[in-house]
């Protein structure tokens, strides 16, 4: 296994567990170390299960990457999720406005769905 696929890996592995610490959730990774990797997130609420799956994207955020998943969003017609190591508050709003969801390191996240809407921000890097 490629270095960088054992840093994506680690990567993904740590903001679902930091997002796990504040949601009752389950994530299934699909497809791992293609490039279209998909992950399954089952989340559950007042006993309530919702499957939600989303396609990876494992950039840091900046204005042109968010740009990019617009792109990929409306070309693939699937939800793309952002896993990264750190969202800072302003582009956590930025992605918020756009509909991109996203996860980090530091329990971070932005989920608008149908069934159930969260918005973590202003964790700070750890």
């Amino acid at each position: 296994m490629s270095r960088n696929l054992n840093l994506k890996d680690e990567l993904i592995r740590k903001a679902i567990e930091s997002f796990k610490k504040s949601f009752n959730i389950t994530a299934n990774r699909l497809g791992i170390g293609s490039e279209d990797e998909e992950i399954e997130i089952i989340f559950t609420f007042n006993g309530n299960t919702f499957r939600k799956f989303f396609d990876v994207e494992t950039n840091k955020p900046s204005r042109s990457v968010i740009g990019q998943l617009l792109l990929k969003q409306a070309h693939l017609q699937k939800k793309v999720i952002l896993i990264t190591d750190f969202v800072p508050p302003s582009l956590a709003d930025l992605l918020r406005e756009q509909g991109i969801s996203f996860l980090d390191v530091s329990g971070n996240a932005f989920f608008n769905e149908p069934e159930f809407y969260i918005f973590i921000s202003n964790r700070q890097k750890e």
